[in-house]
């Protein structure tokens, strides 16, 4: 497994130059503008709207000498406006009334690392990786009311994801099939997720479409084999090459808040080729943190502090219908061997715990998760999780 870790170290060396890279090219950047840019500057520190002709007016301390710009609302209505203390805004038209809203911009990296070897075990979900890039360009690909947004949202934002989950028997070392086991399986796919937060109403929604391969063409058996010292020979019993296409949506409804705790529920629903199941949840964390914010880098307000921490718990009940990890794909039925549905257990515990730790840019989370056997005569299964997030 050591061959992992340094794959996840020369990744997170790269997001570290990229991000010092970014922000020494913004300084240089900023010092150059001498005009009235109001479109791209990041220097604005008061605006005044005037509600007869929609015009407003800029003061802009960049310079020696205040600077006075005058531009109709249309024109810049869409448009963002930076302030010193790192807010966000636009101008937001309601009822003919003009005022400023709040809106959050986010552009981070984030990476999550799963591997049963934090559990010190080496079967069933055996490794995952999943890379987020989130962007306010990606918003213009955003796939209208397939991945909707709540009405009035006071963060949303869109990102791409790349996933690859690599699942084993309890013995992959072997070419010998127990048909009373788990399969070889893996899959890669490329997503497309939006997250919108109503922070005063305490709702959060979630959706993402996901497409890609299940089978061969993962290199799911090429990527266990160059990281283990010894190389897992059964993948040739693995389950074939098959379409991904999945839907997953996501409602998080805040319970209770006080002082430095938060009590929320959750349900989801997983839907396609791959997955369809069904779950609900309650999650709870303890510490300091920003209302209903899990992403502290989405700076919900300007009193966002630089640090926050928090320890928390999630518990949830699946019930699952199909999961092609385990059946094999939706078309391709010429599988080496599959678990069949009368096997499957079709409700599964999932619990976990952990630490988020952030600081400025820059946040790690720990988390380990448990899960009730997903098939009769299976074990139950354990996994740790590290969720490395870089903001730019």
């Amino acid at each position: 497994m050591q061959g992992s870790f340094k794959y996840i170290l020369v990744i997170i060396l790269l997001l570290f130059t990229i991000r010092t890279a970014m922000h020494n090219s913004s300084l240089k950047e900023n010092f150059k503008k001498d005009k009235i840019e109001f479109i791209e500057t990041q220097s604005l520190d008061n605006i005044v709207i005037n509600s007869k002709d929609y015009n407003y007016k800029l003061l802009k301390k960049n310079s020696y000498t205040e600077q006075e710009v005058y531009a109709s609302f249309e024109s810049l209505a869409s448009k963002n406006l930076k302030f010193n203390n790192k807010t966000s805004h636009k101008l937001h038209n309601t009822k003919s009334d003009y005022s400023l809203k709040e809106n959050n911009d986010p552009v981070y990296f984030r990476i999550v690392f799963d591997n049963d070897i934090f559990n010190n075990t080496d079967y069933y979900y055996t490794n995952g990786v999943r890379l987020e890039f989130v962007s306010p360009f990606l918003d213009i690909i955003s796939i209208g009311r397939i991945l909707p947004s709540l009405n009035n949202p006071s963060i949303e934002y869109s990102g791409i994801s790349l996933v690859q989950n690599i699942y084993t028997p309890v013995n992959p070392d072997t070419k010998v099939i127990n048909s009373t086991d788990r399969p070889f399986s893996a899959y890669l796919v490329i997503g497309l997720f939006h997250e919108s937060i109503n922070v005063n109403k305490g709702v959060k929604l979630f959706s993402e479409l996901s497409v890609g391969v299940i089978g061969p063409a993962s290199f799911g058996g090429k990527v266990q084999s160059s990281i283990h010292d010894i190389e897992p020979i059964g993948w040739e019993n693995q389950i074939n090459n098959d379409f991904y296409l999945n839907y997953k949506i996501s409602v998080n409804k805040l319970i209770f808040a006080e002082n430095n705790f938060e009590l929320s529920a959750i349900a989801n629903a997983n839907i396609g080729t791959v997955y369809n199941k069904f779950g609900a949840g309650i999650n709870m964390r303890f510490g300091k943190f920003s209302r209903f914010i899990e992403n502290p880098l989405l700076k919900p307000d300007a009193n966002t502090s630089d640090f926050s921490y928090w320890i928390f718990t999630r518990a949830k009940g699946n019930i699952v219908a199909y999961d092609a990890t385990l059946q094999g794909g939706l078309f391709n039925k010429t599988n080496p061997y599959t678990v069949d549905k009368t096997m499957i257990n079709n409700f599964v515990l999932e619990a976990s715990a952990g630490i988020a730790i952030y600081y400025k840019s820059i946040g790690i989370e720990l988390e380990n998760f448990y899960l009730s056997p997903e098939f009769k005569g299976a074990y139950d299964f354990r996994y740790g999780r590290v969720n490395l997030i870089i903001g730019f």
